[in-house]
C-alpha cells in the first residue's frame, strides 16, 4: 500500500474523528443552551411575584356615622382595602399603583396593568350600613383583560376571595358588634323615650288649660277691636270733611291775600301823587310872593293909571316878567294834580282828592281868563289905561289868588303826611296776609296728612280685627290638637315602654341580616377582551411552528452555497435566492396551522386575514434572521444560536405568563425576537384589543426583518471583500466535487 493512500486514509479517519467530536459537543451543548436558557429565564421568579404591575382605582367616599350617644366616627373602609393590597407584608402577587379611573383604562388597554381594582364611591356607605335594614353587601369591583395574558384573571380571581375573606371577617365582627351594643342602646333610649312621653302627655293637659284662657282673652280682644275699627272709620269721615273746610279756608285766604296786595299796590300809587302834588303846590307856593306884589303893584298902578303912563308901562313889564310865568306855572301844575286824582284806584281817597281840586279848578279857570286877558292888556297899552278900574280890580284878584295858593300848599302838605301813615298800614296788612297764607296752608298740609293717618288706621283696624277672627277661629282646632296630643303622648308612653321590654328580641329581619353580615363584602369581576383557549393557544404555537422550520430549513438546505460568494450576483440576488430557498417550507407550515386553528380549534374565521398577515411578516422576519446566522457562524452554529434563541422566544411570549415574571434579560430580549411580536399581534387581534397594538406588532416586525436582511448584507459584502483567493478556490473544489 502506497504512502500516499496510507496518508489518505490516516486523513479520512481523522476528519471523521473530529466530525464525530463536533456532533457529540453539539449533542451536548444544544440541550445545556435550552437549559441554561430557561433557568436563566425564569431564575427568580418566587421573588419577583409581586412585580406584576396592577392599579388601584379608590373612590370611596369618607362616612361619618352618628352612634346612639351621639358620637360620630370617621370611617374610610376604601382607605384600608388600598393599604391592605399596597403593604409589603402582604403577598398579594401584583405591584399595586393608585391611579385615576382614566389613567387605570388606558394601562388596562395597553398591557402595562393585568388587574384594575375599583372601589366604588358608596363603599364606605354600605359598610357602616350594614346592619341596617334593606342593606346590600358593599362591593369591589376587579377588571382583567386577556388580550395581553391568558393567566392573569385567574390569578386576580384568586385575588378576589382573599380580599372578600378578610375584609368580609373584619366587617362581620364590627357588625355584631354594633348591633349587640346597639340593642342595649335602644332599650335604654326606649324607656327614656317613655318617661319624656309622659312628661309630654302631662304638658299636653297643661297646655289645654292654658289655651282655654288664651281662647276667652281671644274672645273679648275679638270684641274690643271691631269697636276700634268702627270708631276709627268714623274718625276718618270727620277728619275728611275737616281737610275739606280747611282746603276752603286756604282758597279764601288766598284770594283775601291777593285783594290786600293789590290794596298795598294803589295805596303806594296814591302816594306817591300825593308827594307830587305837594311838590307841585309847593312850588306855586314859591310864587305867591311875586304874585302877591306884583297884584298890589298892579293895583297901585291902576290908581296911578290915569295919570303915570309910564306906570302903566312898568306894570305890564312886571306882569310879564314875574306875573304871568307864576300863573302859566299854576294852571300847569293844577292840571298834573287832576290827572293823577283820577287814575286813583281808592275810591275814598279818588274823591277826597276831587273835592280839595273842586276850588282849585275854578281858580284856574280864572287864571287861565287872567292870563288870556293881561296876554290883550299887553298890546293895548291905552285901553289899559282906560280900564285903569278893571286893572284895581284884578290886583285885588292875583291877592287873593295868593291866599288860595297858601291855603291849597298847606292841604296837599297835610295830605302828603296822611298817604305816609296809610302806606305803612297797607305794608303792614299785607305782611299779615302773607303770614295768614303760610298759616293756612301748613293748615292744609298736616289736614292731608292727618286724613292719610286716619285712613291708615281704620284699615290697620280692620285687617286686625279680621286677623283676630281668625285667630279666634283656629283656637278650636288647637283645643282639639291638645286633646289628641294628649291622647297621642300617654299611647307613645305606653307603646314604648313596651318596646324596651321586646327590644332585647328585635333585631329586624333575621334571614336577609344573616346573609348580608356572612357575605359582607363582595368582589364584581369583569373581563375585558376575553380569548378562548384555543385562540391563545395558536397564538403561542404559530411563532414556534414558524421558528422550526425555519430552523429545519437551515439546517437541511444550504442557503447561501460557498460559490455565491464567488459570483457576480449582487448581495441582495443572494439574499433573494436564501429567501426563496426558505419561503416555501414556512408558507406551509403557515397555512397548516391557519387550516387547523380557523377549521378545527375555534378561532374566528373573521380573523384569519390578521393570521395571515402577521404571520406572513413573521416568517419573513425569520428568514432575515436565519440568514444572518448563517452567513455569520455556517448553518451548523446558526442552528445552535437558532435554538438558543428559540428557548429564549419560549419565555419570552407573554400569552400565558406575565412577562414581569422572569429575568430582566429575558424582558430585554423580548423585543428583539419576532414570535414575541407575532403572539402579542394575534393575541390582540382575537380579542378584540387594541387595533395600534396589532399595528404595532407588525411594524416591529417589518424592523427585525429590515435590521436582519441588511446585517447579512453587510456581512456577505464583508466575506467577499475579505478572502477572494480562498472563496474562488472553495467554488473550484465544490463544482468539481459535484461533477465526481
Amino acid at each position: 500500500m502506497s504512502a500516499a493512500v496510507l496518508h489518505s486514509i490516516t486523513a479520512d479517519r481523522g476528519a471523521l474523528r473530529r466530525r464525530r467530536v463536533r456532533n457529540l459537543l453539539v449533542a451536548i451543548l444544544v440541550p445545556l443552551i435550552v437549559a441554561g436558557a430557561y433557568f436563566a429565564g425564569l431564575a427568580g421568579a418566587e421573588a419577583r411575584t409581586s412585580a406584576i404591575p396592577a392599579m388601584i382605582v379608590n373612590n370611596d367616599e369618607m362616612q361619618t356615622p352618628t352612634a346612639p350617644d351621639g358620637t360620630e366616627t370617621t370611617v374610610i373602609a376604601g382607605r384600608l382595602v388600598v393599604s391592605a393590597l399596597t403593604d409589603p407584608d402582604t403577598a398579594t402577587g401584583f405591584d399595586w399603583q393608585l391611579a385615576n379611573a382614566k389613567t387605570a383604562k388606558a394601562a388596562l388597554d395597553d398591557g402595562s396593568a393585568y388587574v384594575v381594582v375599583t372601589i366604588p364611591e358608596d363603599f364606605s356607605a354600605r359598610i357602616t350600613g350594614i346592619a341596617d335594614e334593606g342593606a346590600t353587601p358593599a362591593t369591589i369591583d376587579v377588571t382583567t383583560d386577556q388580550s395581553h395574558d391568558y393567566l392573569s384573571p385567574a390569578i386576580a380571581n384568586g385575588l378576589s376571595d382573599a380580599l372578600t375573606a378578610q375584609f368580609g371577617t373584619q366587617v362581620t365582627e364590627m357588625v355584631a358588634v354594633q348591633l349587640f351594643d346597639g340593642i342595649g342602646q335602644t332599650a335604654t333610649s326606649l324607656r327614656d323615650a317613655a318617661d319624656g312621653a309622659s312628661q309630654l302627655a302631662d304638658g299636653g293637659t297643661q297646655l289645654g288649660s292654658g289655651v282655654a284662657q288664651f281662647a276667652d282673652g281671644q274672645s273679648e280682644l275679638s270684641t274690643g277691636l271691631v269697636q276700634s275699627a268702627d270708631g276709627a272709620s268714623e274718625l276718618s269721615t270727620g277728619v275728611t270733611t275737616y281737610v275739606s273746610g280747611v282746603g276752603q279756608l286756604s282758597s279764601g285766604i288766598t284770594q283775601y291775600t291777593g285783594g290786600v296786595d293789590q290794596l298795598s299796590v294803589g295805596i303806594t300809587q296814591y302816594t306817591s301823587g300825593a308827594d307830587q302834588l305837594a311838590a307841585g303846590v309847593g312850588q306855586l307856593a314859591q310864587q305867591t310872593p311875586g304874585l302877591r306884589t306884583g297884584g298890589q303893584e298892579l293895583t297901585d298902578a291902576g290908581t296911578q293909571l290915569e295919570g303915570y303912563s309910564s306906570a302903566v308901562t312898568q306894570g305890564t313889564a312886571t306882569y310879564q316878567e314875574q306875573i304871568r310865568p307864576a300863573l302859566v306855572a299854576l294852571n300847569n301844575s293844577t292840571e298834573g294834580l287832576v290827572a293823577w286824582c283820577a287814575a286813583l284806584a281808592d275810591p275814598t281817597l279818588k274823591s277826597e282828592c276831587e273835592t280839595q281840586l273842586e276850588g282849585l279848578a275854578g281858580t284856574t279857570g280864572g287864571v287861565d281868563g287872567l292870563v288870556s286877558t293881561l296876554d290883550g292888556a299887553t298890546g293895548e297899552l291905552t285901553a289899559v289905561t282906560d280900564g285903569a278900574t278893571d286893572l284895581k280890580a284884578l290886583g285885588a284878584g292875583l291877592v287873593t289868588l295868593a291866599d288860595g295858593i297858601d291855603q291849597l300848599n298847606t292841604g296837599a302838605t297835610q295830605l302828603s303826611a296822611g298817604s305816609s301813615s296809610l302806606t305803612a298800614g297797607a305794608s303792614d296788612l299785607a305782611t299779615a296776609g302773607d303770614e295768614l297764607e303760610s298759616g293756612a296752608t301748613q293748615l292744609v298740609t298736616g289736614g292731608t296728612e292727618l286724613e292719610a293717618g286716619a285712613s291708615a288706621l281704620a284699615t290697620g283696624l280692620g285687617q286686625l280685627r279680621d286677623g283676630q277672627q281668625l285667630l279666634v277661629d283656629g283656637v278650636a282646632p288647637i283645643q282639639e290638637g291638645v286633646g289628641e296630643l294628649t291622647s297621642g303622648a300617654s299611647q307613645l308612653s305606653t307603646g314604648l315602654s313596651d318596646g324596651a321590654a321586646q327590644a332585647e328580641d328585635a333585631v329586624g329581619d333575621p334571614d336577609a341580616l344573616a346573609e348580608v353580615v356572612a357575605n359582607p363584602v363582595q368582589a364584581n369581576q369583569a373581563m375585558q377582551h376575553e380569548v378562548s383557549f384555543g385562540e391563545i393557544l395558536t397564538a403561542l404555537i404559530l411563532p414556534l411552528a414558524l421558528w422550526l422550520a425555519a430552523l429545519a430549513t437551515t439546517l437541511m438546505r444550504r442557503l447561501v452555497p460557498t460559490e455565491a460568494y464567488a459570483s457576480m450576483a449582487s448581495n441582495a440576488r443572494i439574499l433573494l435566492d436564501a429567501t426563496r430557498r426558505m419561503l416555501l417550507p414556512l408558507a406551509a407550515v403557515l397555512l397548516a396551522v391557519m387550516i387547523i386553528a380557523h377549521g378545527f380549534v375555534g378561532v374566528p374565521v373573521g380573523a384569519a386575514f390578521a393570521t395571515l398577515g402577521l404571520g406572513a411578516l413573521c416568517a419573513i422576519a425569520l428568514i432575515g434572521l436565519h440568514l444572518l446566522f448563517t452567513t455569520l457562524w455556517g448553518r451548523r452554529a446558526a442552528a445552535v444560536a437558532s435554538i438558543g434563541l428559540l428557548s429564549i422566544q419560549v419565555l419570552a411570549m407573554r400569552g400565558l405568563v406575565p412577562l414581569e415574571l422572569k429575568s430582566p434579560f429575558v424582558e430585554t430580549l423580548s423585543g428583539l425576537l419576532p414570535g414575541t411580536h407575532l403572539a402579542a399581534g394575534l393575541q390582540l387581534a382575537y380579542s378584540g384589543g387594541s387595533a395600534s397594538g396589532v399595528v404595532m406588532a407588525a411594524v416591529g416586525l417589518l424592523i427585525i426583518a429590515a435590521v436582519s436582511f441588511a446585517a447579512a448584507s453587510l456581512v456577505i459584502g464583508r466575506r467577499r471583500r475579505s478572502k477572494p483567493s480562498l472563496v474562488a478556490g472553495l467554488a473550484a473544489g465544490r463544482r468539481e466535487l459535484v461533477a465526481a
